[in-house]
């Protein structure tokens, strides 16, 4: 009964997360149409607040699924989905380029779901269970967002040493690169013919990187014309940051930025870039599904 009792709270404590006015709702949005591609039934993502600024994280569990086991009388009436939890630091909650590492966390359910790192384990033993989900998570993660993966991966851990549960962040960049450069790679190979060997969806890239610099440099939202675009804005917005805070100028100001104000516009352009896309998909949906 603790154990239910556990992890009721738990499934409490994220469900709180991703009520409207504390949801990161256009980063979920994003995740939600990554999933549809991958998802083997009804899925839910929900996103707990987490209070420290590295708090990106994927619970290894599925409230639902334990409640259903500790309670085999219990009447679901056919509804069973698999709960989702992501982790994101409350404080960029709002800032979607510092969202990036969610893709992810949502690789790792990804994983969970399809018992890929599992099979990649069994088959490939000389790489550990915990390396092989990393490797998986980074190369789903980049084949949504580009670039900006390995840009987002060195910011949060550059130069970290392999480990028990992760890989040195070299050997994560490496496999990154590879994926999204279409050169061989031997790790590559055996997460492909693991996917291919469950029936999964393909790891291919699924973004397009939009120019967004006429519109952010005009600071208005660029017209977002694709599910693919929308991936990609992330990468776009990470490299026009980074740009802005590399050249030391941007085209709104006379005067040299202070990075916060170009993080706060960077941030804000594309949060709304994606509301907007956001809105309008939904109401077209709306308005052709009404009789």
């Amino acid at each position: 009964m603790r154990n239910l009792s556990q992890c009721t709270w738990l499934a409490y404590q994220y469900l709180c997360g991703s009520i409207s006015r504390e949801a990161p709702y256009e980063v979920e949005y994003c995740l939600k149409i990554a999933l549809g591609t991958w998802r083997k039934k009804q899925c839910i993502i929900t996103t707990g607040l987490i209070d420290f600024p590295h708090g990106y994280c994927f619970l290894q569990v599925d409230p639902w699924e334990f409640i259903l086991a500790a309670l085999p009388a219990f009447d679901s009436q056919n509804f069973t989905p698999s709960l989702v939890l992501i982790g994101v630091p409350r404080l960029y909650k709002n800032k979607p380029i510092f969202c990036i590492p969610l893709y992810h966390e949502l690789g790792h359910f990804v994983d969970r779901h399809w018992g890929i790192a599992n099979l990649l384990a069994l088959t490939n033993m000389s790489i550990s269970w915990s390396h092989w989900a990393e490797y998986f998570a980074d190369v789903f993660a980049a084949s949504y967002v580009g670039e900006s993966k390995v840009r987002a991966l060195s910011a949060v851990a550059s130069g970290a040493a392999p480990n028990q549960s992760h890989p040195g962040t070299s050997d994560r960049i490496q496999v990154i690169e590879a994926f999204l450069a279409g050169r061989p790679d031997l790790r590559l190979d055996a997460i492909y013919a693991a996917l291919a060997r469950l029936g999964a969806p393909p790891l291919v890239r699924r973004f397009q990187t939009p120019d967004i610099a006429p519109a952010f440099d005009d600071l208005r939202t660029f017209s977002l014309q694709s599910d693919e675009q929308v991936h990609g804005l992330f990468n776009a917005a990470w490299l026009y940051f980074e740009r802005c805070i590399t050249n030391g100028t941007v085209p709104w100001s006379s005067s040299p930025p202070h990075e916060g104000d170009v993080e706060t516009i960077v941030n804000n352009l594309t949060e709304k870039t994606l509301r907007n896309y956001a809105i309008v998909r939904q109401w077209n949906n709306a308005a052709s599904a009404t009789p």
